[in-house]
């Protein structure tokens, strides 16, 4: 049921996530990485998001904004809502941790500028439909 991803596995959402989101996974990226950039400021701002839902212990909500809709759609085929965030409850510490680690680094973005990777915390952020999700 849920991928071996050392992303999820080692990082904020990784850590979060993975578990919750681990079947499925967004679009690949089809455009080569570059070298690592300023983080673009919706992307910033994003990460903010994410950590002020976590912060006030608003998983549901994290997952409604941050797990991608595909994704979601098929992850709420299979359980609830409540039941996804409880799984994300364990891990929220070390979620935050990451998150605030990453909102202080350089990703490294696609060429088209819609995947952005933090690797220091194997985070991938990804653009859908302008607005930022976790990619895997």
């Amino acid at each position: 049921m849920h991928r071996a991803s050392t992303l999820l596995a080692s990082i904020v959402f990784a850590l979060i996530l993975a578990p919750t989101f681990a079947r499925a996974q967004t679009t690949p990226a089809t455009a080569p990485a570059t070298q690592p950039a300023a983080a673009p400021a919706d992307l910033l701002a994003a990460i903010d998001q994410a950590i002020k839902l976590l912060e006030e212990g608003k998983l549901e909500d994290l997952i409604n904004r941050f797990m991608p809709p595909k994704l979601k759609a098929e992850e709420l085929k299979a359980k609830t809502l409540a039941q996804l965030a409880a799984e994300m409850k364990p891990e929220v510490n070390e979620a935050l941790k990451s998150l605030r680690a990453a909102r202080q680094a350089r990703p490294t973005l696609s060429a088209g500028g819609t995947r952005a990777t933090y690797d220091s915390e194997d985070i991938t952020f990804e653009k859908i439909d302008g607005a930022w999700y976790i990619a895997d």
